[in-house]
């Protein structure tokens, strides 16, 4: 559930984004009062302004906490066990690339490269060429 407070902390509107998830585990705010965020595996993008929200089709997987970041050309960055997720910020439409190796832990974006743990070891994803 989404819940909108106002700067005395008084509840100005409440909204559940994606209907029968138990949990929103990653939120990212976007320019344009846009906040997207993944409940359970269904990504979705709420619209600050309007009150809208829309939905996405479901990850292949479920992603890991708080690993839903915007790399520097705008698009979306996920991770899950198995698989490094992109997202497209406004279509919300994801493309799956499996990793190599499990993913533990992440994530890091910078123009060289996508870094994400798995283990103790540190791993880097070129997204550029992806």
């Amino acid at each position: 559930m989404l819940i909108l407070l106002d700067l005395d902390g008084k509840l100005e509107s409440s909204i559940v984004p994606v209907a029968g998830k138990s949990r929103i585990a990653n939120l990212i705010s976007l320019p344009g009062r846009m906040v997207v965020g993944i409940a359970d595996r269904t990504p979705f993008r709420f619209d600050a302004t309007n009150m809208k929200i829309n939905v996405g089709n479901d990850l292949p997987e479920s992603p890991l906490d708080n690993t839903l970041v915007s790399g520097p050309d705008g698009t979306l960055w996920c991770l899950s066990s198995h698989n490094i997720l992109r997202l497209d910020p406004n279509t919300l439409a994801v493309r799956s690339i499996p990793s190599p190796v499990q993913i533990t832990s992440g994530m890091a974006i910078r123009d060289d490269g996508l870094y994400f743990g798995s283990g103790s070891a540190i791993y880097r994803f070129d997204w550029k060429n992806d």
